[in-house]
């Protein structure tokens, strides 16, 4: 249900739009200027920051925001076991 929400939301035309010429993508949510995610993880916190340095995070951070808006601030409410 997570990843159908993710496609429509935050999917080409809408979020980001694909250079013509095959550079890099560019952002279309200019406005965001902060996103609050709020998750459970099943592990406790130090696992997830020690072991697996908040992989998470880390993909929210990077691959999401970082391609559809370079200006927004995140903060990140992990609810651990």
């Amino acid at each position: 249900m997570l990843k159908g929400w993710y496609d429509r939301v935050w999917g080409p035309g809408i979020a980001y739009d694909h250079a013509s010429d095959y550079g890099p993508i560019k952002p279309r949510l200019d406005n965001l200027r902060e996103v609050l995610v709020v998750t459970t993880l099943g592990s406790p916190w130090w696992v997830d920051c020690l072991v697996f340095w908040q992989p998470v995070k880390r993909i929210t951070k990077l691959a999401l925001l970082g391609a559809c808006t370079k200006k927004s601030k995140l903060q990140f409410l992990s609810l651990y076991n």
